[in-house]
């Protein structure tokens, strides 16, 4: 019952290590494509001269870069499961112990 607790306990830290990677990686890199979008489409819309000249597609890649942006945004700030949802999922049986899926490289035993 302590071992059991005490995976929950480390699962649980693994799990706000993720989540706090994951916004680090993808909030700042898609509020920065984000810009760059706005940028472009702005440039881009400022310059348009003819329905099909050049620029429509600057004016395109932009959005293109707005949407990816958006995109990488909300993968940063939409968190995965709840550490209160670990326990209640059902367990599958798998090769090797759920403990050695949370173990570092040297603390895996073979």
């Amino acid at each position: 019952m302590v071992e059991k607790r005490g995976s929950l306990a480390r699962q649980e830290a693994v799990l706000k290590r993720v989540i706090r990677r994951r916004m680090l990686r993808f909030v700042l890199s898609g509020f920065i494509i984000l810009v760059v979008g706005v940028c472009i489409t702005a440039l881009g819309l400022s310059h348009i001269a003819h329905t099909y000249s050049s620029e429509v597609l600057i004016v395109g890649l932009g959005i293109c870069l707005l949407i990816i942006g958006l995109i990488r945004l909300l993968l940063g700030v939409i968190n995965p499961l709840l550490p209160s949802d670990l326990h209640a999922l059902p367990s599958e049986k798998a090769s090797e112990p759920v403990d050695s899926l949370f173990a570092h490289e040297g603390d895996r035993a073979e």
